[in-house]
């Protein structure tokens, strides 16, 4: 087999701000820096903006063997695996445990025949890609774009936690469903903050938007009236930069056995309410119930908040239906 340069996948990388050659590694940049500065504030967050959730390296190839080798660095949680898909088919790849790196082949075949490879890179821990290996006489060449560009904001559950795959959370199921190119800025603990009105990207290409925050909010007590302002800083921004661009402002999900009140007496209902009234004062901005979409059932769960496989299969399956891009038909 011979070695591919990492630097060369470079074009191949997607749904992230930009994938750099560090030394002898692909290193992965899912953030724009405006937004990463947002979040460079606590240990946590930090951890949580170094993974590269939803970053794909796409590419057509002939080869009938993949080899990859990983540096691993800090997680937001203990999942360290990958997904190969492969003409659609997905291959899990990856350690089940923490450790410094790992390499392995990832897919193996006795034909040799055009394929598009899609490598979803594992969503909740820092890795680096050092090694690239493939057939002695196979090329790669970056895959066709995706037709449509998706941005999704939000918080722990729109980052993907706690599916133990990448290509097992409610974003990645959707766009392998619809051929999205889903851009996750989802980060774990994230809440409601006007900061983010500045810093959103201004895509030529983007084709659908969506925003899910209020958890945290609630959770860490923040006003109500404060959760708003930032709110509506965020949808004229939105509004602004992307008028004819469906956007959805999507209410916390179903937390269950949530505490009735938080430390300034208010329920995660009176959260969900207000973020709803803000949403439907803007005509680009479609609101969607969060409670709709995963039902109130532990066993969706990892911790009655954070969707396991399963909720996040269902909240997939209920989200799918209403969402439509630009220019794409309905569903």
């Amino acid at each position: 087999m011979k070695t591919v340069p990492v630097g060369q996948l470079i074009p191949c990388c997607t749904s992230c701000y930009r994938a750099d050659l560090q030394a002898d590694a692909l290193v992965f940049q899912r953030l724009p820096p405006l937004v990463q500065a947002i979040y460079d504030r606590a240990e946590a967050q930090r951890v949580r903006i170094q993974c590269p959730s939803g970053v794909r390296i796409r590419f057509k190839s002939n080869t009938s063997c993949l080899s990859i080798a990983l540096r691993y660095g800090p997680a937001a949680r203990s999942l360290f695996r990958g997904t190969l898909v492969v003409n659609g088919d997905l291959y899990p790849w990856g350690p089940d445990h923490q450790t410094p790196t790992w390499q392995d082949d990832i897919y193996r075949t006795e034909t040799r025949q055009d394929r598009l490879f899609d490598l979803w890179m594992p969503h909740l821990c820092r890795n680096d890609l050092f090694s690239f290996k493939i057939n002695d006489d196979a090329e790669i060449l970056p895959a066709p774009t995706l037709p449509t560009r998706w941005l999704a904001f939000g918080d722990s559950i729109t980052q993907g936690m706690t599916a133990n795959l990448p290509t097992r959370t409610h974003t990645a199921i959707i766009s392998l469903q619809r051929h999205y190119d889903c851009w996750n800025f989802g980060v774990g603990g994230a809440t409601f903050d006007a900061a983010l009105a500045t810093t959103i990207p201004h895509l030529p290409d983007a084709g659908m938007i969506t925003i899910a925050y209020g958890t945290n909010d609630f959770n860490r007590a923040i006003p109500i009236t404060e959760m708003k302002h930032a709110l509506d800083r965020i949808l004229a921004a939105i509004q602004q930069r992307y008028p004819r661009i469906p956007a959805y402002l999507i209410t916390p999900v179903t937390w269950v056995d949530a505490p009735d009140a938080n430390a300034i007496g208010l329920s995660l209902d009176a959260y969900r309410e207000a973020i709803g009234e803000t949403g439907a004062t803007y005509p680009n901005i479609t609101v969607i119930d969060g409670t709709k979409l995963i039902p109130d059932d532990s066993s969706c769960f990892v911790d009655k908040v954070h969707p396991n496989n399963r909720g996040f299969a269902i909240y997939a399956d209920n989200l799918a239906p209403l969402l439509k891009a630009y220019r794409e038909s309905p569903s």
